[in-house]
């Protein structure tokens, strides 16, 4: 019994260390108020708030903007997400999260039901994607001017080619 006892401890530490050590911030929600009751070392770090502070009542919709980038209310958009995981549904979508000192944080949202006998809950995992959208627009914005550059390049040829004929010409 006791070994078994051991086992058991040791196989809570993984999974703890597993999700303390995700990279990805990792939140369980209420899903009837929509408000945090756990949650990892990396959502500390993407929010700028300590877990008891998370935990302490803040919620999705405290921790976004009014409106999300699409027009949606942040509040009725979470809350139907929320729903929609609470019936099952696994969710992936991106939403924009704003931190304690009110920066707004584009990021990856996986939302799922979270077992439990006791309460409805939800589990979030939210990669920030702040980085891989300034690549994008640092690729957007080369992309760009090699496009304006290779219309140059072209305008240039053609102004030579005129050129040279109008000169023939004479």
């Amino acid at each position: 019994l006791r070994v078994e006892m051991d086992e058991r401890g040791r196989a809570q530490e993984r999974y703890r260390s597993l999700v303390d050590h995700a990279t990805e911030a990792i939140l369980i929600l209420d899903g009837e108020k929509g408000t945090f009751v756990e949650a990892n070392p990396s959502a500390e770090k993407l929010y700028g708030l300590s877990r008891i502070a998370l935990v302490a009542g803040y919620g999705i919709v405290d921790l976004s903007p009014e409106f999300q980038p699409d027009g949606q209310r942040s509040d009725v958009a979470a809350m139907s997400y929320v729903k929609k995981a609470l019936e099952g549904e696994m969710l992936i979508f991106e939403w924009t999260h704003r931190t304690n000192e009110g920066v707004e944080v584009p990021c990856l949202v996986t939302l799922n039901l979270f077992p439990d006998h006791t309460r409805d809950l939800v589990r979030a995992s939210i990669i920030d994607l702040t980085e891989k959208k300034s690549a994008e627009a640092s690729s957007a914005k080369l992309e760009r001017q090699l496009v304006q550059a290779q219309k140059l390049e072209a305008v240039g040829q053609m102004t030579g080619g005129v050129a040279h004929d109008f000169n023939n010409l004479l």
